[in-house]
């Protein structure tokens, strides 16, 4: 486990209340692609008696990257709640670390420890079925940004769920994949959209593979193949 510093090369909005971080790290770091780093924060708390504060967010990008990474981060909501009534106070508040990442601009400089994690691809593997909802994409992004490089050699199965089309994250990239590997297959899954919200989304013509319904649908028709 290493402690280390990184500065911000781009912070982008990529989904709804989503952000794609790119670091550049400043040592000689090593880790497998599915893996995660610590970010560690000063604890606003002032009265607690723990000096730091982490917050585990997985790689979304190729360890052949380095010294460049990226992280994909959901922007966390929330207001404090009468725990009487259970109504809202105040105002809206963000999560210590999402909050702290939304921030941030080119230069900054951030400290993690890490990597942590044993969600690592499996080389044996005869046939690959990755799962993945939310900002849950990032390991996968990095798993199949490393199987492309290496031209994924064995059969290779992406289903991605989301609620919305507005919450989904990389889809022209990993749409590109499937267009260049055909070992590859990208399903997206989109389980709160109306018919023809979800024919509008197939217009653009982003993605190839739409399913309406939730991703376990998608589970179901693997487990009869």
């Amino acid at each position: 486990m290493n402690t280390f510093f990184a500065d911000v090369v781009r912070n982008e909005i990529i989904a709804y209340d989503t952000n794609h971080i790119t670091f550049s790290a400043n040592l000689d770091l090593q880790f497998s692609a599915g893996q995660f780093f610590n970010l560690k924060l000063q604890n606003p708390d002032k009265t607690s008696k723990i000096q730091f504060i982490l917050r585990g967010y997985s790689v979304a990008s190729s360890p052949q990257k380095l010294p460049i990474f990226e992280l994909c981060v959901k922007i966390v909501k929330y207001f404090e709640k009468n725990e009487h009534t259970g109504e809202n106070i105040g105002e809206e508040k963000k999560g210590i670390g999402s909050g702290f990442l939304e921030k941030l601009k080119k230069g900054d400089r951030v400290e993690f420890l890490g990597p942590f994690g044993h969600f690592t691809k499996k080389n044996k593997a005869k046939k690959t079925v990755m799962l993945a909802t939310g900002t849950g994409i990032a390991p996968m992004r990095a798993i199949c940004e490393e199987l492309s490089e290496e031209g994924f050699v064995t059969k290779t199965v992406l289903l991605y769920g989301v609620s919305n089309a507005k919450f989904a994250c990389y889809s022209s990239f990993f749409q590109n994949l499937a267009n260049l590997h055909k070992n590859f297959e990208y399903v997206l899954f989109i389980s709160r959209e109306t018919d023809e919200e979800i024919r509008k989304v197939e217009e653009l013509k982003i993605v190839e593979n739409i399913v309406s319904g939730r991703i376990t649908k998608g589970v179901e028709d693997l487990s009869v193949e």
